[in-house]
């Protein structure tokens, strides 16, 4: 088997022809992305003693496999963690800011990542009634920042028909990612004010960061924005469910610091909950 990378976009190969093996081979791979590891660390505690073949010990992603599964951060990347407490959340917060490696930030920064982080592990602890598997990376070369929040839940779709009548996966995380829409049943994270604004704002920050959201849940993998071949979003379905939720955020930073950060969380926070509603579809 030749040298081959596994990048972020073939999400759907990897859930529908990898994941499925009885033994994950990955001996043939020189880059695999940190959102694969987080992946098959929530199938490992969904699975119980998953067998992976790793990455050969001579190959480039060898070093990146034993770098994703060691105590402290790393250059440009955040291993793998667990997170079942507020206090984890604030962890991997700390460590988002570090990695970004931000000048002068200040407090309204540091609410940024706590709202994002918190509102996406918050739908894992609180809605999918599962541990979050997170974990993030940042590519120097392109200025850009990924970061991957993987659980083994209860799925949008299960979460969202508590309050809505949905059919599908692909409904229910449309429906989600609207403002005020919310199958959560209690608030572990955040303020209920703001209950059906997470996945919202989510949205429009990665948007307003020139960057992307995918979303994997039951048979559904949802992109928003697409690229500049699919204005708005652009929705792929699996073979092989995923059971529970994958979200999956890249942005620009440099947009991110001008576009985003440059606002203040609560001015911007105000304009995005108090603009009328609009369907970003």
């Amino acid at each position: 088997m030749g040298e081959r990378k596994l990048s972020y976009q073939d999400l759907k190969h990897f859930l529908d022809n990898v994941l499925t093996l009885e033994e994950i081979d990955l001996s043939g791979y020189n880059f695999i992305d940190p959102v694969y590891w987080a992946i098959l660390t929530a199938e490992n505690l969904r699975r119980n003693q998953l067998k992976i073949k790793p990455p050969e010990v001579s190959s480039p992603a060898y070093g990146f496999f034993k770098r994703m599964f060691q105590e402290g951060r790393t250059q440009n990347t955040i291993p793998i963690r667990i997170i079942d407490s507020r206090r984890d959340i604030d962890g991997f917060v700390a460590q988002i800011i570090d990695l970004m490696d931000i000048d002068n930030y200040d407090w309204e920064d540091l609410e940024f990542f706590k709202y994002i982080i918190g509102e996406l592990a918050n739908n894992a602890l609180d809605h999918g009634q599962s541990e979050a598997v997170v974990c993030a990376q940042k590519f120097p070369n392109i200025d850009e920042v990924e970061i991957s929040i993987v659980d083994i839940g209860l799925g949008f779709r299960h979460t969202i028909s508590r309050r809505y009548d949905v059919s599908s996966a692909e409904e229910a995380i449309k429906l989600a990612i609207q403002k005020g829409v919310s199958g959560a049943q209690d608030y572990v994270y955040g303020h209920q004010r703001n209950a059906g604004m997470g996945l919202y704002v989510i949205s429009r920050i990665v948007r307003d960061a020139g960057g992307e959201m995918t979303i994997v849940s039951d048979e559904c993998i949802y992109k928003y924005p697409a690229d500049f071949l699919y204005p708005g979003d652009r929705v792929d379905y699996l073979d092989n469910e995923w059971k529970g939720s994958i979200v999956l955020l890249r942005f620009n930073l440099p947009e991110f610091e001008d576009k985003v950060l440059s606002y203040g969380f609560y001015h911007y926070m105000n304009m995005i909950i108090g603009e009328e509603s609009e369907d970003i579809f």
